[in-house]
């Protein structure tokens, strides 16, 4: 069943952020045109009711799952800090760092101790994480001046949606094993760069393969 989920991936919900990241696209001009209706007070009154909800009342429910709500939450928290940059988080740098450190502290501890809520932890509905995440956007969007950085996550950025799904397609039809990589830190980064890479350089191959095919069809149909 795996081959059939991975050709019907929205349907079965198989790669849950592909499908998700897909119905979002799809919602998106609703939302947008909600969000351009709405003022701040209404935006922000939305935003307190679903981030409990998101990012705090499902961890303590033990729900570890991802689903379309958590991609909605997190596309409206964007919208927000757009529209609505906030003092709070002008030392967003100083706010990744230690929320980071945090995150990981906390988890190898509850790791190192075996506690059941270490999954939790690890999943998307994580405050630290949301939090992290925000604060990383925020800090690498006001880099002006390090403009080779900043090329750099532009050339790469493009193909993050290809690295997820490839990866994971080959994870979860098991054609590669990543088991060797729990509990060793010194293989993670290394794997993470090398995954990213052959990933990247795929997803550069079928982009050119793509456009070669159009570019040929196009000719035959012009002929």
């Amino acid at each position: 069943m795996g081959g059939v989920n991975l050709l019907f991936p929205i349907t079965s919900g198989y790669l849950w952020y592909f499908s998700c990241y897909m119905l979002l696209m799809l919602f998106s001009p609703f939302i947008n045109k909600g969000i351009h209706d709405i003022g701040k007070e209404q935006y922000s009154t939305v935003l307190i009711i679903l981030l409990p909800i998101c990012f705090v009342a499902r961890l303590f429910l033990g729900i570890n799952s991802c689903t379309l709500l958590t991609l909605i939450v997190i596309y409206l928290l964007g919208g927000y800090v757009k529209c609505y940059p906030s003092p709070c988080f002008m030392n967003s740098k100083c706010f990744f760092i230690v929320f980071s450190i945090l995150n990981m502290v906390i988890i190898f501890i509850l790791a190192y101790y075996g506690n059941r809520y270490v999954l939790l932890l690890e999943g998307s509905n994580n405050p630290l994480t949301i939090i992290s995440s925000i604060s990383l956007f925020i800090w690498v969007s006001g880099w002006k001046k390090q403009r080779k950085m900043s090329r750099l996550i532009a050339k790469i950025a493009p193909n993050m949606l290809a690295v997820y799904i490839i990866h994971e397609s080959l994870r979860l039809s098991r054609i590669i094993d990543i088991s060797f990589l729990n509990g060793n830190l010194l293989y993670v980064f290394p794997a993470a760069i090398f995954i990213l890479l052959a990933a990247s350089l795929i997803e550069i191959c079928r982009k050119w393969m793509y456009n070669k095919f159009w570019d040929l069809l196009r000719f035959n149909l012009t002929i």
